[in-house]
């Protein structure tokens, strides 16, 4: 499949350089050989980041949109550094010039023909009635628990599992005074279970970039749509009343696991396969500036893909404003080929300064499957698993877009657990977050309480990581003392800043550690062919050995490099640069 783009360009310069282009008369319109800034909000809102680092190693990026070109973008990108066409002259210049294509992210979303004639039957049946108690309009994942009846429909606030009933009860807290933005599709202003607190006003449409946040403007099954409805209704749902079938037990509560919350709707794609690059990167740097209303407290993603270097750059700016970001882990289907082959962590969840959701099922077991074609999570490597926590998922409520009252009782993927775990850091930041200072110690603060109040901690580290979410354990006095002690004594971690690594390449072809923007550029698009391998000797041996540490043998090591090199979607660019490597190898 070759790499799609958007025909932008994200160039990261010097914060010098940036400063000179942006004090020059440039085209900001939004064709051909317009300039703007990637992080236009934070730039008008006059936040400065990465004030930890020298001035000298401060950088910003711009985002550039070229004319059509049908080759590789990683190819017209390195044209670019090297000055090269009628955009590259402005920006060519500084060693660590950087210039990432705007690329469409793979979706893992590939429904067989199963899922289609499922889909086909239910819009050929009759919908629920539409009176309270409301009944769910589909059936179980059948591949998963919970395969009994009757049960809640919203099990997962249950003391059995996250138990947010116990925390609103125990501690009066339901997320009141914390403000949340929540990064999908946008949202359905007619559902009920919209949140009581959502503030629109304060959302943007980064895709269109506008004020339309309607959810579900694509409607085919492999859409998804209504994705950011379903998931706002976890994160921050109102007050419902449903059940799952006629003899089933009834709930009537809220659904979000932090009803009181404010939510700032940021719509970053108009559905999961409709996503690019820069949209994401701007939709996380928005949390720190949204239109009104001050940053946000905590970000809620449930999308993911490539690694990309400007993620890691807002993810870097979102940790040290003191803003905890929960991203989904992912999800792949079990022995079916996808447009991303391994079962790793996405990004942003990969970086280490996001907190990975990954999914535990109603038994509380991990989120995988052996039968073929099911939808499961996704996990490793082993060093990202150390700060992944599960959230309850498949077969919690997915609240629907088309109907005021509509839901189904299948909604799955992690794209179900990140915004519970969300959630759960917001109480959390509710009840004691002014306790810490503002900055990255409060991210870590919250995040310790996340980890220590974790159940079944170390059951299944390999899939789950840490253990399952259990919110009314994380606001407990227990866990505050824990995270107050460990904040007393310094010991709350600080987390190097985020960055696109690839150190499997450099074992595989000796090459050093980046030491330019060119260097940055050739890793990130190693990492992306990577993680979009269709060679099934190539991914085993990066999930064996994704840090590079094992060496191999002679053969082994030049029979995993002619098929690096043989990658069909490489560029021109890598493709030489690796051989050039190779050649100089025994």
């Amino acid at each position: 499949m070759a790499v799609q783009s958007s025909g932008r360009m994200m160039v990261r310069v010097p914060r010098t350089q940036f400063q000179a282009l942006m004090a020059a008369p440039m085209r900001f319109s939004a064709g051909a050989g317009s300039t703007r800034p990637l992080f236009a909000n934070i730039h008008a809102a006059n936040i400065v980041t990465q004030t930890a680092a020298a001035p000298a190693a401060q950088r910003d990026w711009l985002l550039h949109r070229l004319a059509p070109d049908a080759r590789n973008p990683w190819d017209v990108a390195h044209d670019m550094v090297r000055g090269k066409g009628p955009s590259g002259a402005q920006f060519s210049g500084p060693p660590d010039l950087y210039i990432e294509p705007d690329i469409l992210i793979p979706s893992r979303v590939s429904p067989g023909p199963e899922a289609v004639m499922a889909e086909l039957a239910r819009g050929a049946a009759p919908p629920p009635p539409d009176v309270a108690p409301y009944l769910s309009g589909d059936k179980l994942k059948k591949d998963y628990t919970p395969k009994i009846d009757p049960f809640s429909p919203a099990w997962h606030l249950g003391a059995d599992y996250a138990n947010f009933i116990g925390a609103w009860q125990t501690h009066k807290n339901r997320g009141q005074n914390i403000r949340i933005a929540h990064l999908d599709t946008g949202f359905t202003d007619s559902q009920y279970s919209k949140p009581r607190n959502l503030r629109p006003e304060q959302g943007w449409n980064i895709s269109d970039d506008n004020a339309v946040l309607v959810d579900g403007r694509h409607t085919a099954l492999w859409d998804m749509p209504g994705h950011g409805t379903a998931t706002l209704a976890l994160l921050a749902g109102s007050t419902v009343s449903i059940k799952y079938d006629a003899g089933g037990e009834v709930y009537t509560g809220d659904l979000g696991g932090a009803p009181d919350a404010e939510i700032v709707p940021v719509l970053i794609g108009s559905s999961v396969i409709h996503l690019y690059t820069a949209n994401v990167a701007q939709g996380l740097q928005y949390a720190l500036s949204p239109n009104s209303g001050g940053p946000c407290d905590v970000v809620s993603l449930s999308h993911g893909g490539l690694p990309s270097a400007a993620w890691a750059t807002a993810v870097n700016a979102l940790y040290e404003a003191g803003i905890v970001v929960v991203a989904a882990s992912g999800d792949s289907f079990n022995a079916v080929v996808m447009d991303i082959a391994t079962h790793f962590t996405v990004y942003p969840s990969a970086f280490y300064r996001v907190v990975t959701a990954t999914g535990a099922t109603f038994d509380k077991g991990p989120y995988i499957s052996d039968d073929p074609g099911a939808m499961q999570g996704s996990w490793g490597p082993d060093a990202v698993m150390k700060k992944a926590i599960a959230g309850y998922t498949p077969n919690v409520p997915w609240m629907s877009y088309q109907s005021a009252h509509g839901w189904d009782q299948d909604g799955g993927g992690t794209s179900a657990a990140a915004p519970q775990i969300a959630a759960a850091c917001a109480l959390w930041l509710s009840q004691y977050g002014k306790q810490f200072p503002a900055g990255w110690k409060r991210v870590a603060a919250c995040r310790h309480a996340l980890f220590e109040s974790a159940k079944a901690r170390d059951a299944d580290p390999k899939h789950i990581g840490i253990g399952l979410l259990d919110a009314e354990a994380m606001l407990s006095a227990d866990t505050f003392a824990k995270v107050m002690a460990a904040y007393r004594a310094d010991q709350l971690p600080f987390i190097a800043p985020d960055a696109v690594s690839m150190p499997f390449l450099r074992l595989l072809f000796g090459l050093p550690p980046p030491g330019s923007g060119v260097d940055e550029m050739y890793e990130t698009e190693a990492a992306q062919l990577m993680f979009r391998s269709a060679n099934k000797q190539l991914v085993a041996a990066f999930e064996s050995d994704p840090d590079g540490r094992n060496p191999l043998t002679l053969a082994d090591a030049k029979t995993l490099r002619d098929a690096f090199i043989a990658e069909p979607d490489i560029s021109d660019a890598l493709k030489a640069h690796l051989q050039t490597a190779a050649a100089a190898l025994p």
